[in-house]
């Protein structure tokens, strides 16, 4: 089964990394100087994105949701302004782009199991850091920023992670 946290009735909208990073380039490259939101349009629930992602091999899991953060209800783009301003929104629609993710880390894992790795350990996920409060992102050469925007410098990642700099979270 397909393990969601939630009912998966909460929406959300992707973006392809491509396209976030066309976008982000076009936005420094433009002289705009006010803050646009870079997103897609295209929204669907969780239990949609699951079934889709369950499309790419065939597959029709049943759904199990369980208690778990969820987040907010629902969040999408406006990008009626970044239109605008650069005459561009992200091209890529979210079921190709989420096809293209998908076979790549299908690929990728091919690699590591070829190699000799253990992948059994890749179909498990852990929740990291739950408390926003106490989020914090680690930035190059060992910066950290804290949710309340406070920045130090550390080469210890268990600030935020709860693991040394060089381990696998």
């Amino acid at each position: 089964d397909f393990e969601m946290w939630g009912d998966g009735v909460q929406t959300r909208s992707f973006m392809y990394v491509d396209d976030c990073v066309e976008g982000t380039i076009r936005l420094m490259m433009s002289d705009c100087r006010e803050p646009l939101n870079l997103g897609t349009e295209e929204m669907l629930s969780m239990n949609d994105f699951a079934r889709l992602a369950m499309s790419f091999e065939g597959r029709d899991l049943p759904i199990r949701h369980v208690p778990g953060p969820q987040g907010v209800r629902g969040r999408n783009s406006d990008n009626a302004l970044i239109r605008a301003r650069l005459g561009w929104e992200p091209p890529t629609r979210l079921a190709d782009g989420l096809r293209r993710t998908y076979f790549w880390i299908k690929e990728q894992v091919e690699k590591d199991r070829a190699a000799g790795l253990d992948v059994q350990s890749y179909a498990q996920s852990r929740v990291v850091v739950q408390d926003t409060a106490v989020l914090a992102g680690v930035l190059k050469d060992g910066y950290t920023r804290a949710a309340d925007g406070a920045e130090k410098t550390t080469l210890d990642t268990s600030v935020c992670c709860g693991a040394s700099q060089h381990a696998a979270v």
